[in-house]
């Protein structure tokens, strides 16, 4: 038994040694190789047949952003894509040096098959900071350039997806001033309406200013602008923003009414289902405790039906008015008052959806028929006036004259 004993113990050194070589050749089998996607603006470490979505995605943006911006691909390091860890938040682009004096950017994002809609601002953010160092690594302790963020989301939005952005319809006199949209803060990415809109919205300020000067573009930023070398101004010098206000409404109303000019309107069935999601059905259930709802919940909730209001049917308008009104009292209004103007929002709704049931259906009846006869209602104002003689001054009655004698 001794024997065996110092036999067992002199084989444990071995086994273990054997032991840690298939761990370490386990770890360098498990660790893949960056691939690169096809322009080079992007690198991704895992494994090929996982990788292969998002290197679509990253080349399909990638080939956007050069083509919108104007900005070749050029010769700098690739931006480096991580993937965010499970509840882990996707942060903004990093930059660091490599040996050598080469930058590195950095950009964990969200998902491997699908681009989603925080991640295309950022991504539009590293490749920014990666034409704006080239090869050349940052100083230590220098600061990061930050680009204004109506621009990041409306590159991310052109970039991100295959179709040009759905174009914005207001109502009349509700479009907002070019000063206005840029001194607003963005909405998060939470309120999806309020969020996809002003994305919208950004995407054709960003086409229009790229109309109006695409050097001077390039020479904002280029950061030529700038002292320092980092941060651009908020909006380039070069741009001139009454001729870009004017770009940017013409883009959105014509992109809003395409080739039908009753697609400027929306249906008033969808804007009334929409409404119902924002206040919680038709008994407006999401209102019914202003405490619980907060000061939060109620500016989210303005802001929702804010968003609503610019593109929804004039059917409902009154009822987004209304109900705005209302939500500003909160959260400090009476529940008898609170009552009441609940019932009274619920009958409203109730008239609203019962007469745009009405507008469907006869346009349905109407589009059903396609009566090929006339109705008779407007047969006298299109027969106008009996003309009767036609008045003639003197020198249309001298050339009659002329005419009637013959030359």
């Amino acid at each position: 038994m001794p024997i065996l004993a110092r036999a067992s113990l002199s084989r444990r050194p071995v086994l273990i040694l054997v032991l840690a070589v298939l761990s370490v050749g386990d770890v360098v089998w498990a660790s893949p190789r960056p691939l690169l996607t096809d322009e080079g603006s992007f690198t991704v470490v895992m494994e090929r047949k996982e990788a292969i979505p998002l290197l679509r995605k990253l080349a399909e943006f990638a080939g956007k952003f050069s083509k919108v911006t104007g900005m070749a691909v050029g010769t700098a390091p690739p931006v480096v894509i991580s993937l965010s860890q499970s509840g882990e938040e996707s942060g903004d682009p990093l930059v660091d040096s490599l040996e050598g004096g080469l930058p590195r950017v950095t950009l964990p994002i969200s998902g491997t098959g699908v681009l989603s809609e925080t991640d295309q601002p950022r991504l539009a953010a590293a490749l920014f900071l990666r034409e704006h160092y080239g090869t050349n690594a940052p100083a230590p302790g220098s600061k990061i350039p930050v680009y204004p963020e109506w621009l990041l989301r409306g590159l991310g939005n052109l970039c991100g997806h295959a179709a040009e952005p759905d174009g914005v319809s207001f109502a009349k006199g509700s479009s907002p001033s070019l000063e206005d949209f840029l001194a607003r803060r963005p909405p998060p990415s939470e309120n999806l309406a309020l969020s996809d809109l002003y994305d919208r919205m950004a995407a054709f300020l960003v086409l229009s200013g790229l109309r109006e000067s695409p050097a001077g573009f390039r020479e904002w930023i280029g950061h030529a602008e700038s002292g320092n070398g980092t941060t651009p101004p908020p909006w380039p010098s070069r741009w001139d923003m009454r001729s870009v206000e004017k770009r940017w409404n013409l883009a959105m109303s014509s992109a809003s009414v395409g080739k039908d000019p009753g697609s400027r309107i929306p249906d008033a069935a969808r804007s009334l289902a929409d409404f119902d999601r924002a206040v919680g059905g038709g008994d407006f259930s999401g209102l019914r405790d202003p405490k619980s709802l907060g000061v939060y919940g109620r500016d989210r909730l303005l802001d929702a039906l804010s968003a609503l209001r610019l593109e929804a049917n004039p059917l409902v308008l009154p009822l987004i008015d209304r109900t705005s009104t209302l939500l500003r009292r909160f959260p400090k209004i009476r529940t008898k008052s609170l009552d009441k103007d609940l019932a009274e929002l619920v009958s409203e709704r109730t008239r609203t959806g019962a007469r745009a049931s009405e507008v469907s259906s006869y346009l349905d009846w109407y589009e059903a028929t396609r009566l090929g006869r006339w109705s008779g209602l407007f047969d006298g104002a299109l027969r106008g006036k009996d003309p009767g003689a036609v008045r003639k001054g003197p020198v249309g009655s001298h050339l009659d004259r002329i005419e009637a004698r013959g030359w």
